[in-house]
C-alpha cells in the first residue's frame, strides 16, 4: 500500500513512512488522528493488540484513532479500553 500512496501526488502534503504497526516510532501523543484502513484484521493475537496500544499511545489525549475495516473488532477494541464510536458508511449510489 505503500507504493500505491507514493504514486499518488502526495509531496508536501504527508510524510510516508513504513514501519512496524506494534511497535511505531513516534512520540507519545503526536498526532491529532491516526488511521487505520483496513488493516487491523489482518494481525492476529499479541501483534493486533500491540498495534491498537501504539496508536492508542501515539495520538493525543483529544485526538482520535480511526479504525476502517470489518466491524468484528469492537468488542475487542472495548476489552482494551478503547472507547468504540461506531460509524457506518455506504457507498454513494
Amino acid at each position: 500500500m505503500l507504493h500505491k500512496a507514493q504514486e499518488k501526488d502526495v509531496a508536501g502534503k504527508v510524510i510516508l513512512v513504513n514501519g512496524d504497526a506494534a511497535c511505531l516510532s513516534f512520540v507519545d501523543g503526536c498526532f491529532d488522528v491516526v488511521c487505520c484502513s483496513h488493516a487491523l484484521y489482518k494481525l492476529k493475537g499479541r501483534m493486533r493488540t500491540d498495534a491498537l496500544l501504539e496508536m492508542k499511545r501515539v495520538v493525543k489525549s483529544e485526538g482520535q484513532v480511526l479504525i476502517m475495516g470489518p466491524t468484528d473488532s469492537r468488542e475487542f477494541l472495548k476489552q482494551l479500553k478503547i472507547q468504540v464510536m461506531v460509524s457506518h458508511m455506504t457507498p454513494n449510489t
